[in-house]
């Protein structure tokens, strides 16, 4: 008898094994929805993980070329402010060539606004050194005047 219980309670267990092992009912419907999500989520978040790194890949080289145009900045400062400089020196030997005077080579301060208006329009230039009827230099009338006063003075 003991062998029959046995036999009984082996053979209703593989029974609902395999009864229940077949059943598509509505917990392993859930089950089965909640694996795709959690699967969904899985490949999202490993996309946005990709994204995130591209980002700051990007990040990076934009970092590289910032620092790349600052140094090209700070260098074109740097040649502009020799430029400057040069201009002024040159400007100030100019000036004390045509008025004769000392040549120490002191040079004044650099004047942004009176050097950029004198070098960009003609009408504000020193009027010594233009003649307000044609616009030619002073000195080429005055090397005219001299040529026709020493013909003058032949004749």
């Amino acid at each position: 008898m003991k062998q029959k219980r046995t036999l009984i309670f082996l053979f209703s267990l593989c029974f609902f094994a395999v009864a229940l092992s077949g059943c598509d009912g509505p917990a392993e419907e859930a089950g089965e929805e909640v694996d795709e999500a959690v699967q969904m989520q899985k490949e999202q978040l490993e996309d946005s993980q990709e994204e995130i790194a591209e980002a700051k890949a990007r990040i990076e080289e934009l970092k590289e070329d910032l620092a790349e145009a600052r140094q090209e900045r700070d260098q074109a400062k740097t040649r502009l402010e020799k430029s400057e400089q040069d201009r002024q020196r040159i400007l100030k030997e100019i000036e004390q060539s045509t008025m004769g005077g000392d040549t120490t080579g002191t040079v004044e301060p650099y004047n942004e606004k009176s050097t950029d208006v004198q070098s960009k329009s003609p009408s504000t230039k020193d009027p010594q050194s233009m003649n307000d009827d044609d616009g030619t230099p002073a000195d080429q009338q005055t090397k005219e005047k001299s040529e026709s006063h020493s013909k003058n003075a032949t004749t």
